[in-house]
Protein backbone atom coordinates (compact mmCIF):
# COMPACT_ATOMS: atom_id res chain seq x y z
CA UNK A 1 0.00 0.00 0.00
CA UNK A 2 1.29 3.43 -1.00
CA UNK A 3 -0.33 6.62 -0.65
CA UNK A 4 -0.53 9.71 -3.09
CA UNK A 5 -1.23 12.93 -3.15
CA UNK A 6 -4.23 12.60 -5.63
CA UNK A 7 -5.27 8.88 -7.02
CA UNK A 8 -8.38 10.67 -8.59
CA UNK A 9 -7.06 9.55 -12.19
CA UNK A 10 -5.74 6.04 -10.87
CA UNK A 11 -7.32 3.15 -11.07
CA UNK A 12 -7.39 -0.53 -10.67
CA UNK A 13 -5.45 -2.97 -13.52
CA UNK A 14 -3.33 0.68 -13.85
CA UNK A 15 0.45 0.49 -14.21
CA UNK A 16 2.44 2.90 -12.18
CA UNK A 17 5.78 3.79 -12.59
CA UNK A 18 7.22 4.66 -8.85
CA UNK A 19 10.41 7.02 -8.64
CA UNK A 20 12.56 6.72 -5.56
CA UNK A 21 14.53 10.45 -6.28
CA UNK A 22 18.14 10.18 -6.07
CA UNK A 23 19.39 13.06 -4.43
CA UNK A 24 22.35 14.15 -2.71
CA UNK A 25 20.86 14.15 0.87
CA UNK A 26 20.38 10.37 0.06
CA UNK A 27 23.91 9.47 -1.28
CA UNK A 28 25.45 11.41 1.81
CA UNK A 29 23.52 9.52 4.06
CA UNK A 30 24.74 6.29 2.80
CA UNK A 31 28.07 7.40 2.68
CA UNK A 32 28.73 7.34 -1.22
CA UNK A 33 29.53 10.15 -1.78
CA UNK A 34 33.37 10.09 -1.06
CA UNK A 35 34.48 7.30 -3.41
CA UNK A 36 37.75 7.78 -5.31
CA UNK A 37 39.72 5.42 -6.61
CA UNK A 38 43.42 5.89 -7.88
CA UNK A 39 42.64 9.69 -7.58
CA UNK A 40 39.86 9.76 -9.29
CA UNK A 41 36.33 10.31 -7.68
CA UNK A 42 33.50 7.17 -8.33
CA UNK A 43 29.49 7.90 -8.87
CA UNK A 44 27.87 5.64 -7.12
CA UNK A 45 24.13 5.90 -8.01
CA UNK A 46 23.12 7.91 -10.90
CA UNK A 47 20.38 7.99 -12.36
CA UNK A 48 16.81 7.85 -10.49
CA UNK A 49 15.42 4.41 -9.60
CA UNK A 50 12.14 3.33 -11.18
CA UNK A 51 9.87 0.62 -10.66
CA UNK A 52 6.63 -0.61 -12.30
CA UNK A 53 4.03 -1.72 -10.04
CA UNK A 54 0.23 -2.85 -11.30
CA UNK A 55 -2.57 -1.18 -9.01
CA UNK A 56 -4.74 -3.73 -7.19
CA UNK A 57 -7.54 -1.24 -5.75
CA UNK A 58 -7.66 2.31 -4.70
CA UNK A 59 -9.17 3.61 -1.32
CA UNK A 60 -8.99 7.75 -0.98
CA UNK A 61 -5.88 8.48 -1.82
CA UNK A 62 -4.30 4.61 -0.75
CA UNK A 63 -3.33 2.35 -3.31
CA UNK A 64 -2.99 -1.30 -3.10
CA UNK A 65 0.09 -2.30 -5.68
CA UNK A 66 -0.32 -6.10 -6.90
CA UNK A 67 3.45 -6.63 -5.42
CA UNK A 68 4.93 -4.52 -2.54
CA UNK A 69 7.29 -2.25 -2.98
CA UNK A 70 11.22 -4.18 -1.70
CA UNK A 71 12.78 -0.13 -0.75
CA UNK A 72 12.04 2.76 1.43
CA UNK A 73 11.15 6.36 0.53
CA UNK A 74 12.07 8.37 3.54
CA UNK A 75 10.58 12.51 2.62
CA UNK A 76 13.96 13.86 4.58
CA UNK A 77 15.96 12.90 1.45
CA UNK A 78 13.70 14.84 -0.68
CA UNK A 79 13.12 18.44 0.39
CA UNK A 80 10.65 20.30 -1.21
CA UNK A 81 9.72 17.42 -3.59
CA UNK A 82 7.94 13.69 -3.44
CA UNK A 83 8.74 10.74 -5.32
CA UNK A 84 6.42 10.44 -8.60
CA UNK A 85 3.87 8.35 -9.03
CA UNK A 86 2.61 7.89 -12.61
CA UNK A 87 0.30 6.10 -14.52
CA UNK A 88 2.27 4.47 -17.62
CA UNK A 89 0.96 2.29 -20.71
CA UNK A 90 3.40 -0.46 -21.54
CA UNK A 91 3.65 -1.67 -24.91
CA UNK A 92 5.19 -4.05 -26.82
CA UNK A 93 6.57 -6.87 -24.15
CA UNK A 94 6.45 -10.25 -25.52
CA UNK A 95 4.46 -12.51 -22.85
CA UNK A 96 4.00 -15.95 -21.76
CA UNK A 97 6.68 -17.10 -23.82
CA UNK A 98 10.10 -19.16 -22.74
CA UNK A 99 12.98 -21.36 -23.60
CA UNK A 100 12.85 -24.43 -22.71
CA UNK A 101 14.84 -28.27 -22.85
CA UNK A 102 17.93 -27.07 -24.89
CA UNK A 103 21.16 -27.62 -24.61
CA UNK A 104 24.20 -24.52 -25.40
CA UNK A 105 27.69 -25.11 -25.89
CA UNK A 106 30.52 -22.76 -26.53
CA UNK A 107 34.35 -24.11 -27.03
CA UNK A 108 36.18 -23.71 -23.51
CA UNK A 109 37.47 -20.26 -23.67
CA UNK A 110 40.34 -18.22 -21.41
CA UNK A 111 39.65 -14.57 -21.84
CA UNK A 112 40.39 -11.15 -20.45
CA UNK A 113 37.02 -10.39 -19.01
CA UNK A 114 35.04 -7.54 -21.39
CA UNK A 115 38.31 -7.01 -23.65
CA UNK A 116 38.48 -10.78 -25.51
CA UNK A 117 35.59 -11.35 -27.08
CA UNK A 118 32.62 -13.55 -25.00
CA UNK A 119 30.37 -15.96 -25.50
CA UNK A 120 26.83 -15.72 -23.59
CA UNK A 121 23.86 -17.65 -23.50
CA UNK A 122 20.25 -16.60 -23.07
CA UNK A 123 19.55 -12.85 -23.03
CA UNK A 124 16.24 -11.83 -21.72
CA UNK A 125 14.38 -8.29 -21.89
CA UNK A 126 11.54 -6.92 -22.49
CA UNK A 127 9.17 -9.54 -21.43
CA UNK A 128 6.73 -10.22 -18.75
CA UNK A 129 5.21 -13.84 -17.73
CA UNK A 130 8.16 -15.74 -19.37
CA UNK A 131 10.66 -18.34 -18.71
CA UNK A 132 13.58 -20.05 -19.01
CA UNK A 133 13.10 -23.99 -18.21
CA UNK A 134 15.44 -27.20 -18.51
CA UNK A 135 18.40 -25.40 -20.19
CA UNK A 136 22.14 -26.79 -19.86
CA UNK A 137 24.74 -24.42 -21.03
CA UNK A 138 28.36 -25.14 -21.31
CA UNK A 139 31.83 -22.72 -21.25
CA UNK A 140 29.93 -19.19 -21.78
CA UNK A 141 30.89 -16.38 -19.89
CA UNK A 142 27.49 -15.31 -18.88
CA UNK A 143 24.82 -17.77 -19.13
CA UNK A 144 21.26 -16.17 -18.57
CA UNK A 145 21.17 -12.24 -18.82
CA UNK A 146 18.03 -10.89 -17.15
CA UNK A 147 17.69 -7.28 -18.31
CA UNK A 148 16.07 -4.23 -16.74
CA UNK A 149 12.61 -4.60 -18.41
CA UNK A 150 12.19 -8.31 -17.35
CA UNK A 151 9.06 -8.65 -14.70
CA UNK A 152 7.24 -12.24 -13.97
CA UNK A 153 10.03 -14.52 -15.11
CA UNK A 154 10.98 -17.84 -13.41
CA UNK A 155 14.45 -19.40 -14.56
CA UNK A 156 14.14 -23.15 -13.62
CA UNK A 157 16.47 -25.76 -13.85
CA UNK A 158 18.84 -24.29 -15.50
CA UNK A 159 22.28 -26.71 -15.79
CA UNK A 160 25.45 -24.77 -15.90
CA UNK A 161 28.27 -27.90 -15.94
CA UNK A 162 31.27 -25.40 -16.57
CA UNK A 163 32.13 -22.29 -18.03
CA UNK A 164 34.53 -20.25 -19.14
CA UNK A 165 38.10 -19.65 -17.38
CA UNK A 166 37.92 -15.88 -16.81
CA UNK A 167 41.60 -14.60 -14.98
CA UNK A 168 41.33 -11.36 -14.60
CA UNK A 169 40.39 -9.42 -11.27
CA UNK A 170 36.74 -8.84 -12.82
CA UNK A 171 34.50 -11.88 -12.18
CA UNK A 172 32.15 -13.04 -14.79
CA UNK A 173 28.76 -13.71 -13.33
CA UNK A 174 27.05 -16.96 -14.03
CA UNK A 175 23.08 -15.10 -13.96
CA UNK A 176 22.80 -11.84 -13.59
CA UNK A 177 19.78 -9.64 -12.63
CA UNK A 178 18.74 -6.61 -13.27
CA UNK A 179 14.80 -7.39 -13.57
CA UNK A 180 11.55 -7.62 -11.24
CA UNK A 181 10.26 -10.23 -9.83
CA UNK A 182 12.55 -12.89 -11.17
CA UNK A 183 11.91 -16.36 -9.43
CA UNK A 184 15.47 -18.39 -10.05
CA UNK A 185 14.80 -22.05 -9.05
CA UNK A 186 16.19 -25.67 -8.51
CA UNK A 187 19.63 -24.40 -10.80
CA UNK A 188 22.40 -26.04 -10.90
CA UNK A 189 25.91 -24.17 -11.84
CA UNK A 190 29.48 -24.87 -11.54
CA UNK A 191 32.49 -22.78 -11.40
CA UNK A 192 35.73 -21.38 -9.78
CA UNK A 193 36.45 -17.41 -9.75
CA UNK A 194 32.47 -16.07 -10.66
CA UNK A 195 29.38 -14.54 -9.33
CA UNK A 196 27.10 -17.63 -9.61
CA UNK A 197 24.34 -15.06 -9.40
CA UNK A 198 24.36 -11.37 -8.79
CA UNK A 199 22.02 -8.58 -8.93
CA UNK A 200 22.84 -5.55 -11.07
CA UNK A 201 22.42 -1.48 -10.59
CA UNK A 202 19.30 -0.50 -9.26
CA UNK A 203 17.27 -3.80 -9.26
CA UNK A 204 14.17 -2.99 -7.48
CA UNK A 205 13.21 -6.77 -6.59
CA UNK A 206 11.64 -9.17 -5.51
CA UNK A 207 14.28 -11.59 -6.85
CA UNK A 208 14.30 -15.24 -5.45
CA UNK A 209 17.19 -17.33 -5.13
CA UNK A 210 15.55 -20.97 -3.84
CA UNK A 211 16.79 -24.78 -3.82
CA UNK A 212 19.64 -23.64 -6.31
CA UNK A 213 23.08 -25.80 -5.97
CA UNK A 214 26.92 -24.18 -6.96
CA UNK A 215 29.79 -25.43 -6.48
CA UNK A 216 33.34 -24.46 -7.03
CA UNK A 217 34.82 -21.32 -5.31
CA UNK A 218 32.56 -18.62 -7.08
CA UNK A 219 30.10 -17.02 -4.64
CA UNK A 220 26.66 -15.56 -4.56
CA UNK A 221 26.75 -11.78 -4.59
CA UNK A 222 24.86 -8.70 -5.62
CA UNK A 223 26.89 -6.78 -7.70
CA UNK A 224 26.70 -2.77 -7.48
CA UNK A 225 24.97 0.10 -6.93
CA UNK A 226 22.07 -0.58 -4.82
CA UNK A 227 19.25 -3.44 -5.66
CA UNK A 228 16.49 -4.62 -3.19
CA UNK A 229 14.64 -7.20 -2.15
CA UNK A 230 16.84 -10.01 -2.82
CA UNK A 231 15.93 -13.49 -0.89
CA UNK A 232 18.74 -16.35 -1.36
CA UNK A 233 16.51 -19.37 0.37
CA UNK A 234 17.52 -22.85 1.09
CA UNK A 235 20.66 -23.16 -1.34
CA UNK A 236 24.30 -24.75 -1.25
CA UNK A 237 27.05 -22.85 -1.64
CA UNK A 238 29.23 -25.42 -0.99
CA UNK A 239 32.96 -24.44 -0.74
CA UNK A 240 31.73 -20.60 -2.09
CA UNK A 241 30.60 -17.62 -0.66
CA UNK A 242 27.42 -15.50 0.08
CA UNK A 243 27.69 -11.81 0.85
CA UNK A 244 25.38 -8.99 0.75
CA UNK A 245 28.04 -6.18 1.49
CA UNK A 246 29.44 -2.82 0.77
CA UNK A 247 31.98 -3.19 -2.23
CA UNK A 248 32.72 0.14 -1.74
CA UNK A 249 34.89 1.38 -4.12
CA UNK A 250 35.76 -1.70 -6.18
CA UNK A 251 35.20 -1.36 -9.71
CA UNK A 252 33.77 1.72 -10.84
CA UNK A 253 32.49 2.85 -7.37
CA UNK A 254 29.97 -0.22 -6.43
CA UNK A 255 28.76 0.87 -2.93
CA UNK A 256 26.51 -0.19 -1.10
CA UNK A 257 24.78 -3.73 -3.49
CA UNK A 258 22.11 -4.50 -1.80
CA UNK A 259 19.05 -3.85 1.12
CA UNK A 260 16.15 -4.96 2.62
CA UNK A 261 17.40 -8.75 1.87
CA UNK A 262 17.50 -12.01 3.37
CA UNK A 263 19.61 -15.50 3.44
CA UNK A 264 17.28 -18.16 4.43
CA UNK A 265 18.67 -21.39 5.93
CA UNK A 266 21.63 -21.50 3.00
CA UNK A 267 25.04 -23.34 3.36
CA UNK A 268 28.65 -21.87 2.63
CA UNK A 269 31.79 -21.63 3.76
CA UNK A 270 31.64 -17.97 4.14
CA UNK A 271 29.00 -15.64 4.98
CA UNK A 272 29.14 -11.38 4.74
CA UNK A 273 26.06 -9.83 5.46
CA UNK A 274 25.85 -5.53 5.99
CA UNK A 275 23.44 -3.30 7.33
CA UNK A 276 24.05 -0.14 5.27
CA UNK A 277 22.43 3.14 6.68
CA UNK A 278 19.26 3.03 8.03
CA UNK A 279 18.39 -0.11 6.28
CA UNK A 280 18.26 -4.53 7.59
CA UNK A 281 19.59 -7.48 6.03
CA UNK A 282 19.12 -10.87 7.47
CA UNK A 283 20.89 -14.45 7.78
CA UNK A 284 18.87 -16.38 9.52
CA UNK A 285 19.47 -19.96 9.75
CA UNK A 286 22.93 -20.21 7.31
CA UNK A 287 25.81 -22.78 8.03
CA UNK A 288 29.31 -20.80 7.21
CA UNK A 289 31.32 -18.34 9.19
CA UNK A 290 29.74 -15.46 9.59
CA UNK A 291 32.37 -12.53 9.02
CA UNK A 292 32.90 -9.00 9.25
CA UNK A 293 34.57 -6.48 7.37
CA UNK A 294 35.51 -2.70 6.54
CA UNK A 295 34.57 -1.26 3.29
CA UNK A 296 36.96 -2.10 0.18
CA UNK A 297 39.30 0.87 -0.88
CA UNK A 298 41.07 0.46 -3.77
CA UNK A 299 43.26 3.53 -3.87
CA UNK A 300 47.19 2.26 -3.78
CA UNK A 301 48.07 4.98 -1.17
CA UNK A 302 45.60 2.99 1.49
CA UNK A 303 45.40 -0.26 3.09
CA UNK A 304 41.66 -1.91 1.97
CA UNK A 305 41.67 -3.80 5.35
CA UNK A 306 41.87 -0.76 7.58
CA UNK A 307 38.84 0.75 9.02
CA UNK A 308 36.48 -0.22 11.58
CA UNK A 309 34.20 -3.10 9.98
CA UNK A 310 30.89 -1.80 8.49
CA UNK A 311 27.96 -2.93 11.04
CA UNK A 312 26.39 -6.25 10.43
CA UNK A 313 23.39 -7.16 9.61
CA UNK A 314 20.70 -9.07 11.64
CA UNK A 315 22.16 -13.08 11.87
CA UNK A 316 19.76 -15.36 13.80
CA UNK A 317 20.49 -18.99 14.22
CA UNK A 318 23.82 -19.31 12.86
CA UNK A 319 25.41 -22.79 12.39
CA UNK A 320 21.70 -24.12 12.45
CA UNK A 321 18.48 -24.47 10.02
CA UNK A 322 15.21 -23.27 11.04
CA UNK A 323 11.90 -23.75 10.16
CA UNK A 324 10.30 -23.52 8.19
CA UNK A 325 12.88 -25.00 6.00
CA UNK A 326 11.74 -22.24 3.02
CA UNK A 327 10.48 -19.07 3.57
CA UNK A 328 9.15 -18.78 -0.16
CA UNK A 329 7.48 -21.47 -0.32
CA UNK A 330 6.00 -20.78 3.04
CA UNK A 331 5.12 -17.84 1.98
CA UNK A 332 3.52 -18.95 -1.35
CA UNK A 333 1.37 -21.24 0.25
CA UNK A 334 0.05 -18.82 2.59
CA UNK A 335 -0.34 -16.38 -0.16
CA UNK A 336 -1.85 -18.72 -2.58
CA UNK A 337 -2.88 -21.83 -0.58
CA UNK A 338 -1.35 -25.72 -0.91
CA UNK A 339 -2.01 -26.33 -4.73
CA UNK A 340 0.71 -23.12 -5.71
CA UNK A 341 3.18 -24.76 -4.29
CA UNK A 342 2.48 -28.13 -5.66
CA UNK A 343 2.35 -25.82 -9.07
CA UNK A 344 5.68 -24.93 -9.13
CA UNK A 345 6.57 -28.75 -8.98
CA UNK A 346 6.85 -28.78 -4.87
CA UNK A 347 5.48 -31.05 -2.83
CA UNK A 348 2.90 -29.97 0.13
CA UNK A 349 4.69 -30.62 3.09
Amino acid sequence: MIHVANAANIHAGDTLEIVKPVTPQWIHFMGMDHLVRDGESEEWVKNDIRVLRQVVSIEGNAVKLSVPLTDSFDAQFYPGTQPPVTRVEITGRIAETGVEHLRIVAPPLTLRYRIDPESDGITVDNLIDAWVRSVTMENMVTAVRVGRQAERLTIENLAVPSQANVPSGARAGSIWVNGTQILIDRCNITGDHLSWVETQSASEGPVVVLHCHFSGNGKVEPHQRWSTGLLIDSSDMGDGNLFMRNRGEMGSGHGWTIGWSVSWNNSATRFLVQNPPGVLNWSIGDVGIQESAPMPVMDDSKDGSKGAPLPGGIVESTGRHVEPPSLYLEQLRERKGPAAVMAIGYRNK
